[in-house]
């Protein structure tokens, strides 16, 4: 969506006592399309009624004028590559910092948006995300590029046939080598943050967090550890959350509890659906100790039954 100047309206007598944000998607459709971009807006404090920051639930009156400021640059994201292309299917690494899909009402870049400059579509089926990621969580972000795709994703991950590997860093301590299994339902509705409720989740659902390497906290860094995570069929914040609730926060991450300043570090570093298997390590684990870099590899190796490793992007 491209970017739009301050922009006044004022209130027509028709339209007294709406909603500020029904009457912003029903006044300016293309600037707010719908009542979630509205809400948006307002929550982001763009929008003023009488030079006032004003709520969406404010009931307007005639002749008021009602206010949007322009969104602030928004600097450039280091842009996303594709990382593997085959059976109907693309792999995507979306860097940090960038949206996954387009939001109604923002001007911020997405991966979304860009799809058709990184990806060949055809005239009956333009390439679909599969996934979402967070936008702080780098990493694989999928793509059908034909219905045959679609439905094998589909399928497979209804099915629990499909892997996915996330690499952390977690505040706290979880040995090398020890797993801890979270298999605690999620309640993902309609919340900023999603709660672990009490109770057993199907299997499909849980998260595995394998130790890796653990790092020593220096000043006002905690100890925190490397840690691979392995879902399956996922869920809004999953990993976040099921760390979170095991007091393994990720390290950074304060909507779920770290003490330590963001941004946190999850990277989605491979999946593996049947003989497919792509991978894209993250950048940040050059910055790491020199045997935080062996240990993933190690356990990625091990998560497709020892195959040989290759990071896909070819550093």
């Amino acid at each position: 969506m491209a970017a739009f100047p301050d922009t006044e309206v004022t209130v027509p007598p028709e339209a007294e006592g709406e909603r500020l944000d029904r009457f912003l998607s029903r006044r300016l459709p293309a600037l707010c399309p719908g009542l979630r971009a509205g809400r948006r807006l307002c929550a982001e404090g763009r929008v003023s009624v009488r030079n006032h920051p004003a709520q969406a639930s404010r009931r307007l009156h005639a002749g008021e004028t009602v206010s949007i400021s322009a969104p602030p640059p928004v600097e450039q994201a280091e842009r996303p590559f594709l990382v593997w292309q085959g059976s109907g299917l693309a792999a995507l690494c979306k860097p940090s910092g960038l949206a996954t899909a387009h939001i109604a009402g923002s001007s911020r870049p997405s991966l979304e948006a860009m799809l058709p400059t990184l990806l060949n579509g055809s005239a009956s089926f333009a390439p679909r995300l599969l996934n979402r990621l967070d936008n702080e969580t780098s990493g694989l972000v999928l793509a059908a590029l034909d219905e045959e795709g679609l439905r094998l994703w589909q399928q497979s991950e209804d099915a629990g046939g499909i892997q996915k590997f996330y690499l952390a860093i977690c505040q706290g301590i979880l040995e090398p080598g020890s797993i801890r299994v979270i298999q605690s339902p999620l309640d993902t509705s309609k919340r900023r943050v999603t709660r672990v409720l009490e109770g057993m989740a199907p299997p499909i659902r849980r998260t595995e967090a394998t130790g890796l390497a653990v790092l020593k906290g220096t000043g006002r860094q905690p100890a925190c550890t490397l840690a691979g995570c392995r879902i399956f069929k996922g869920a809004r914040h999953q990993i976040r959350a099921h760390l979170a609730s095991i007091g393994l926060p990720l390290l950074g991450d304060a909507l779920y509890g770290s003490s330590a300043p963001g941004p946190f570090r999850l990277h989605h570093t491979r999946f593996v659906l049947g003989s497919i298997a792509p991978l894209a390590l993250p950048d940040w684990l050059a910055e790491l100790p020199d045997v935080c870099r062996p240990a993933a590899e190690k356990w990625l190796d091990k998560g497709i039954n020892g195959s040989k490793l290759s990071d896909q992007r070819g550093e």
